[in-house]
């Protein structure tokens, strides 16, 4: 199949995706896609991740709070290893 070729099959089947791409993009996806998005200080999603947080405790076995990070795994550490003991000032 030639450049020329590629783009026109391309062009005839409608929208793609072009990142890792060309990859297709159902229909379902891209009317998902086009809805308003939640503002994350919003009331909306804070019901979400306090429904999210009822349906985690009995799986995390407990009746407290859970706190959810919006982060990478190390970025959720800082706050609590910047809490741990300096073990070379002799604190244990």
């Amino acid at each position: 199949m030639t450049t020329t070729d590629t783009r026109s099959a391309i062009a005839s089947t409608g929208y793609r995706l072009r990142l890792p791409g060309p990859t297709e993009v159902p229909e379902r996806v891209r009317q998902a896609m086009a809805r308003v998005m939640v503002n994350h200080r919003g009331p909306e999603c804070r019901t979400a991740i306090g429904e999210a947080e009822e349906m985690i405790r009995p799986i995390l076995g407990t009746t407290n709070h859970v706190l959810f990070f919006a982060s990478s795994g190390p970025a959720s550490w800082r706050p609590r290893s910047s809490t741990w003991p300096d073990r070379a000032a002799g604190s244990s």
